[in-house]
């Protein structure tokens, strides 16, 4: 008898945490709202908001690599020093961060939105997919 009821209350238990209700399971559009609003834009796309118009652009790769060649008129602000209220300084409409490929883009893309509240851009593939899409670099510091 005792078994019986231990096996039971082993059952009991089992049963209680097996799973989440569904109700309770977070959705895509809850997960993707916990997310920070992070767009990507394509080198093509960034070419034309830069001849078209007001946009900032930042690089967040380190001063050495900016140096070996960076996107003519971009901003150098390394990641490892990003500063959101910096780039909320800046008069302009448009904000497109970018690095080497986009992992840190995205983070400071990530820190940005999380800042501002405004959804962030930042170029899809980095200064990699600049180039493949043929469009040239500045060298220099500047």
């Amino acid at each position: 008898m005792r078994i019986a009821g231990a096996l039971s209350l082993l059952l009991l238990a089992g049963a209680c945490g097996s799973g989440t209700p569904e109700e309770e399971r977070p959705t895509q559009e809850m997960m993707a709202a916990a997310k920070p609003d992070v767009h990507q834009i394509g080198a093509l796309e960034l070419a034309r908001m830069m001849d078209n118009g007001d946009v900032a652009v930042i690089d967040v790769r380190t001063a050495e690599e900016f140096a070996e060649g960076h996107i003519k008129g971009a901003l150098n602000m390394p990641l490892d020093s990003f500063d959101p209220d910096e780039v909320m300084a800046l008069e302009a409409d448009d904000v497109v961060l970018y690095c080497r490929s986009d992992r840190r883009s995205n983070m400071a893309a990530a820190q940005l939105s999380d800042a501002t509240g405004e959804p962030v851009t930042h170029l899809d593939g980095g200064i990699v997919a600049w180039q493949e899409a043929g469009q040239s670099v500045a060298l220099g510091a500047s």
